[in-house]
């Protein structure tokens, strides 16, 4: 898509700048993009707990052949492998969306689009202890959604948009002896991007040119999976469990989730960059019927300072990093009048590395890899679980001046 990009309606010229996101030789995609691979030591009280690993792809991206008609996939994959010292627990999940998207820009800044996508994966959960397996559950499932919404563009020719959106799903997830399906509206917002095809690096002096004069004094970066996500709706889950003739569970219920996550870094000197990340998350769901409800919030703030090689040429691309942070989360849980919650204090050293590659003037592929130490203590009992070890990933990575 990026490097070597062949098909005819690319071959415009590079000055030239689309006037709507959803114009022929667009590419349109959700800039939290990212794949990453976490590899953990674990240990609770100072004994050893076990390993923890995961990996996972969110890859999301639209192409308009013509003008005002896109299409494209959305694939979400995920594995958490985890051997404890008496038990271990594996779970998977992929699914994989075809999408087709309709927009059209009226006056200068008023875009609107309606999107419809069917879905296809499978998902497995698995524990085995010493002696025996616990259970193996497969499950094949099937999604579909329709969503309208109208992207706002940051600043002038930037390709960035913030995206409010509203939209219907359905989702199954089905095995022989059991069926969930689940509906309902949604409301949510995210930044997605837009760039016309010629936009995108052909060769590699366009790779050289856009990655020039990027880390000077007053320069800034949105890095890493900074985004922004609020949701919430209604949802019917219905339950049909083992042969015919089994009762079926349905309940409804409301939910809402908000997420920001922002990773902003400043060129205070030629090459040094300071910056922090911060992470907010929250989560609702409220049984109706029942007298059931669920409230979980987190929240970590992550100085960092950031330095790149101080050389000419693709090597300045190249950069180091020092993090550190601190945070609290809160799990909540009402049930029959009966109240549980749980309290933490989060921290976390990071020391890591990473490289730019930028594909277009503003937008980078970032490599990186990193040793961490994250830390949570429960402020009841006191009782620390240490989490070390290495962390590798690709993301999207904004960069801009004033």
């Amino acid at each position: 898509m990026v490097f070597s990009v062949s098909n005819a309606y690319c071959q415009i010229d590079k000055t030239q700048v689309s006037v709507s996101p959803f114009s022929r030789g667009d590419f349109w995609f959700n800039a939290g993009n990212n794949y990453w691979l976490d590899l953990d030591n674990l240990k609770t009280g100072g004994v050893n707990q076990g390993k923890e690993s995961s990996d996972g792809l969110s890859f999301n991206t639209i192409y308009f052949p013509v003008d005002h008609f896109g299409a494209g996939l959305s694939l979400t994959s995920s594995r958490d492998n985890n051997k404890y010292t008496t038990y271990t627990d594996l779970s998977t999940s992929t699914m994989v969306y075809l999408n087709a998207m309709y927009g059209n820009t009226f006056g200068n800044n008023i875009n609107l689009y309606a999107k419809a996508g069917v879905g296809f994966g499978s998902d497995r959960s698995k524990e085995t202890s010493s002696m025996s397996t616990n259970y193996n559950n497969k499950y094949n499932d099937f999604g579909a959604n329709f969503e309208v919404g109208s992207p706002f563009a940051i600043g002038n020719g930037t390709g960035l948009y913030f995206t409010p959106m509203a939209g219907y799903e359905f989702y199954q997830s089905k095995n022989s002896i059991q069926t969930d399906k689940s509906s309902g509206a949604y409301l949510a917002t995210e930044f997605r991007a837009s760039l016309p095809c010629s936009s995108y690096a052909h060769n590699c002096t366009d790779i050289h040119s856009f990655s020039e004069n990027r880390y000077e004094q007053g320069n800034n970066f949105i890095g890493g999976t900074s985004s922004f996500l609020f949701r919430f709706g209604n949802d019917d889950l219905v339950r049909q469990v083992g042969e015919l003739g089994h009762p079926t569970i349905t309940s409804k219920y409301s939910y809402s989730n908000a997420m920001l996550d922002i990773d902003y870094y400043h060129y205070i000197l030629n090459n040094v960059a300071a910056g922090a990340g911060l992470s907010l998350n929250s989560s609702m769901t409220n049984y109706k019927g029942q007298v059931y409800k669920t409230n979980n919030f987190s929240w970590t703030f992550s100085p960092e300072i950031q330095a790149n090689l101080p050389v000419k040429g693709e090597l300045n691309n190249v950069f180091g990093f020092l993090e550190a942070g601190i945070g609290t989360s809160r799990y909540k849980t009402d049930n029959n009048n009966s109240t549980s919650t749980y309290k933490y204090n989060l921290s976390d050293e990071t020391l890591g590395a990473g490289y730019n590659l930028f594909f277009a003037k503003q937008f980078a592929f970032t490599p990186y890899i990193d040793y961490r130490w994250n830390t949570t203590k429960d402020q009841s009992t006191k009782i620390k679980t240490v989490a070390n070890g290495f962390e590798a990933g690709i993301v999207l990575r904004y960069s801009f001046r004033f």
